[in-house]
């Protein structure tokens, strides 16, 4: 019996021990910065927005602080390999990118509940929240995507339904569905 408690007790501890190597934080400094391999020379203890959000301060392990203008980060990695994106001084967390983008802002305040997402057409484009009215506004152009997203999705279901069998969201789909319908335009690539 104390054979198999100690037995019990180095595989606990060696899965605790071994398996729980972190990556080191990444700053990308523009959205391409994400599929190169290279590894940030900084070596880095966190990434913060100022209080007003015009920069971001980075402290390094050796305890130097370097602050950056808040338009040269485009977002960082953290330790946990999750990509962070850096919108109007602060950071969204990176759901799914793909021809749309979704991300996840998680509320500062302990009052708010839940989690607000986002959506960006692509890597670059510009943010808003992922609601119908602005779905309307900024895809106008595209009837086949709000059509989809009329007969696809239900008046009282989220627009962030995840198709586990395709590993992606669904509002992702039904746009890439329909990106053969829609012209190219040389405006908004």
């Amino acid at each position: 019996m104390k054979k198999v408690k100690l037995c019990l007790l180095f595989f606990l501890c060696s899965i605790f021990c071994l398996g729980q190597e972190k990556m080191p934080i990444r700053l990308f400094y523009k959205s391409s910065d994400i599929n190169t391999p290279k590894q940030d020379t900084l070596n880095i203890k966190w990434v913060r927005p100022t209080f007003f959000g015009r920069s971001i301060k980075v402290k390094l392990k050796n305890k130097t602080k370097i602050t950056f203008k808040a338009d040269t980060i485009w977002g960082y990695q953290n330790e946990e390999g999750r990509i962070y994106r850096q919108w109007w001084g602060g950071f969204m967390k990176v759901c799914q990118c793909d021809s749309l983008c979704i991300y996840m802002d998680t509320p500062k305040k302990k009052s708010t509940i839940h989690d607000a997402y986002y959506l960006s057409k692509g890597v670059d484009g510009a943010i808003f929240p992922l609601s119908w009215r602005y779905l309307k506004k900024e895809f106008e152009d595209n009837d086949c995507f709000l059509q989809g997203m009329k007969k696809k999705t239900k008046w009282n279901c989220y627009y962030l339904e995840f198709d586990k069998k395709n590993n992606s969201y669904k509002i992702i789909e039904i746009f890439n569905d329909c990106l053969s319908d829609v012209p190219y335009d040389d405006d908004h690539n």
